[in-house]
């Protein structure tokens, strides 16, 4: 089943790559994406044929929602790339931004922990909580 996933992402992916060829997608994101296409068709698997199967009808009954699944797995791919192209980037460039506005370790007052523990074990007055 994985490889059989391996080799239906090997080929969306080259067909996502024709029509994006400038986002290059790193090593990791596209691990993330495979991965994660490989899980779902697993998931779905077990989903379809995971129940008892009897007689040839059963597994009959069920190849053509099998068909579907994959389909649908299979569409849903390019927007799985396109996630991994921008997301990862955007993330990263949120983060270096939101690290400079974050005050120096320097300024922030460290309590000692015995302090921080006898703070958070205080009882809280009934009258001290607002009602809304």
């Amino acid at each position: 089943m994985a490889a059989k996933s391996g080799e239906v992402f090997a080929a969306a992916y080259a067909r996502w790559r024709q029509d994006h060829p400038e986002p290059v997608l790193s090593g990791d994101d596209l691990a993330r994406a495979r991965t994660g296409l490989t899980e779902r068709t697993m998931a779905a698997f077990d989903e379809v044929f995971g129940g008892a199967i009897e007689k040839p009808e059963d597994l009959a009954e069920r190849a053509p929602l099998w068909d579907q699944r994959v389909e649908r797995l299979t569409s849903e791919l390019p927007a799985h790339l396109a996630f991994e192209a921008t997301v990862p980037a955007a993330l990263r460039t949120a983060g270096r931004s939101c690290s400079g506005n974050l005050p120096s370790r320097s300024r922030i007052k460290m309590l000692p922990v015995r302090q921080l523990l006898v703070i958070s074990a205080a009882p809280v007055s009934p009258a001290a909580v607002p009602l809304t």
